[in-house]
């Protein structure tokens, strides 16, 4: 019973550290930024950038321009960071 409660804590803890490096990179990406732009405000990995990237792509919070190699902060991405910054809760996320 303990070990579950210490694992819900550590699961929770890493949830709303991965749900923050979301935000912070649909914000930083409100008026377009570049992916080496991003990797250095955020402090994360190349493998790390890629997989959140992809996924935000793929889920159309963020737009890939390519002539200009940036990424843009879709509508979607901003009705989440209005959502995120009201209640500061994952439950924004569409599946």
């Amino acid at each position: 019973m303990f070990l579950e409660f210490v694992f819900s804590i550590i699961l929770g803890n890493f949830i709303h550290l991965f749900i923050n490096k979301i935000v912070q990179l649909l914000e930083l990406s409100k008026s377009g930024t570049t992916r080496a732009k991003m990797k250095s405000n955020l402090s994360i990995s190349n493998t790390q950038l890629r997989e959140i990237l992809s996924e935000l792509v793929d889920k159309g919070f963020l737009q890939f321009i390519e002539p200009q190699q940036q990424y843009i902060t879709t509508h979607k991405g901003l009705k989440f960071l209005i959502g995120n910054t009201k209640n500061n809760l994952p439950n924004n996320i569409e599946k």
